[in-house]
């Protein structure tokens, strides 16, 4: 016979396990989904002025150049404080 206190270690761990099992579940079913598209607005073409020196496919940006990169670039580099969005 079974004492209470391993009946109740042993709803503890049927709980859990379902607890994990729900959330192997909702994982599976996250991956499932196709990502989401990308915000047409961050692939447009934006101006910005070079505040500081870097790199485009390899080559050095002149300061003080005007360039167009695409506005998720161009807001990267700004928060970095190499461009300055025009």
């Amino acid at each position: 016979m079974r004492t209470v206190q391993e009946i109740e270690q042993q709803a503890e761990r049927a709980w859990a396990r379902g607890q994990l099992e729900e959330r192997e579940r909702n994982r599976r079913a996250e991956l499932s989904r196709p990502p989401s598209p990308n915000d047409a607005r961050l692939l447009r073409p934006t101006l910005v002025r070079v505040l500081k020196g870097f790199c485009v496919q390899g080559k050095l940006v002149e300061l003080g150049a005007t360039i167009t990169l695409q506005r998720h670039d161009a807001e990267s580099l700004a928060a970095l404080g190499k461009v300055e969005l025009l």
